[in-house]
């Protein structure tokens, strides 16, 4: 609901309370990233990948990582060995695949980026509707 420290307070209780559950690290990671901590993000992203057990939970804290590192500028390998280990685990991921297709599109690979948006939008990822942006909006969106 938007108040970040309670919610900080409430995810530093939670992996006290049960530091062997790797969702709270997870969210925590992901509040984190929202709120542009980049590197503190990726410590607990860190955490929590170390804490998953399942396939599932390890290919999204793959992807939440992979984001972070981005922003972070990491080296491209490393970033893209976290979006492929996300989609070798769970494939069917529509966000991660189109995430991922940003990501090569940022570094000039245009065709591998084209292939990993169409298997997001054969998965069910819809693009974003443009959002009022400006004194030419009505007009580019209500002209006949």
């Amino acid at each position: 609901m938007g108040n970040y420290p309670k919610a900080r307070e409430l995810y530093k209780t939670a992996t006290k309370l049960a530091p062997e559950k790797s969702i709270n690290w997870q969210a925590w990671g992901q509040l984190e990233s929202k709120c542009r901590n980049f590197e503190e993000a990726e410590r607990l992203l860190t955490t929590a990948l170390k804490y998953a057990t399942d396939d599932y939970t390890k290919a999204w804290v793959h992807s939440d990582l992979a984001f972070v590192l981005g922003h972070l500028r990491r080296p491209v390998s490393e970033v893209e060995n976290h979006y492929r280990l996300s989609l070798q685990l769970n494939p069917n991921s529509a966000q991660t695949n189109y995430l991922f297709s940003e990501f090569l599109r940022r570094h000039g690979r245009e065709e591998e980026a084209a292939e990993y948006e169409r298997r997001a939008v054969t998965l069910g990822w819809k693009p974003r509707i443009p959002r009022y942006s400006g004194r030419n909006y009505y007009r580019r969106h209500t002209s006949t």
